[in-house]
């Protein structure tokens, strides 16, 4: 069976002889009625109680040559009427004054590509011999320390992937809002800029003067440019990113304190602005220890 029907089956026994159920949705129901269908029959199974009665209605269902296609959508306001008493929806901001003024987050996300962590982690110099050739006995002369940097950098690269399709995600889903990233290596910093390349700017160590200020403004004026996308360093302190209503790091760190002061970039102080922050990190990796 498809996943999503045996997470609506347990949901429905779960829900069963239980005296009130409040079904709870992070995002509005906006592509087809017959996704809405599992969530009322289980709320309110005296209203809806039957798929081929709501579907009849307001599915618009065509015949096909494999069978009833039910993706249409009909009687949309007989169907905005019978939601009344049933759905409540509260927009962001009509509850801003009672949300708090920052939510951290960590969204742990899949390493699409482990090999070469798992092989750094295994076997550090065997790895270290044959990617940093000539740089190599240096590196391992201070091992411990040089060996979580690149099991740091490792994590970051093998869940970049994961990351962007993540953040994709919440550009798809909220509205025209904006995001700064952050993130270390130029690596990955340079990956995220060339992804969303005409949508966003990109601030580094080597971006100073005019330049900076220039993709400072852009991010704050331009529609189309969505995504700020900082070093942790050169982009973390001293400029005013009140545009963005969401902060997520693509990499972490080693202080704390630095990732206050990036998050800030986004929230000042006596604004009645709400904030989202998301730490971003490699499943099963030291990405999830620092967090």
């Amino acid at each position: 069976g498809h996943p999503r029907t045996i997470r609506t089956k347990s949901a429905k026994k779960l829900c069963q002889n239980v005296p009130a159920v409040l079904a709870l949705s992070g995002t509005p129901i906006v592509n087809r009625p017959a996704e809405f269908f599992p969530t009322l029959n289980i709320v309110r199974p005296d209203l809806f109680p039957s798929f081929h009665a709501f579907a009849g209605e307001f599915c618009d269902p065509k015949l096909r040559p494999w069978g009833w296609d039910y993706s249409g959508a009909s009687n949309l306001d007989k169907l905005h009427d019978s939601l009344q008493g049933v759905m409540i929806r509260r927009r962001k901001a009509d509850v801003l004054s009672q949300l708090p003024p920052k939510t951290r987050t960590v969204v742990p996300v899949p390493m699409r590509d482990r090999k070469a962590y798992d092989e750094a982690v295994m076997d550090f110099r065997g790895w270290a011999r044959k990617n940093l050739g000539g740089k190599a006995t240096r590196t391992l002369k201070a091992e411990q320390l040089t060996r979580l940097g690149y099991l740091k950098q490792l994590a970051a690269l093998g869940s970049l992937p994961a990351k962007r399709e993540w953040a994709d995600e919440w550009l798809a889903t909220s509205g025209n809002g904006k995001m700064i990233v952050f993130g270390i290596h130029h690596k990955v910093v340079d990956a995220l800029h060339e992804h969303w390349d005409g949508r966003s700017v990109l601030v580094t160590g080597n971006v100073t003067g005019r330049k900076r200020q220039l993709a400072v403004d852009q991010f704050a004026r331009d529609p189309k440019v969505r995504v700020f996308i900082g070093n942790l360093q050169a982009a973390g302190t001293g400029w005013n990113g009140q545009a963005a209503s969401a902060v997520a790091f693509a990499e972490l760190g080693w202080r704390p304190g630095d990732h206050t002061q990036a998050e800030d970039r986004a929230h000042r102080i006596h604004q009645d602005k709400h904030v989202d922050v998301f730490y971003l990190v490699a499943r099963n990796s030291i990405e999830e220890r620092l967090a």
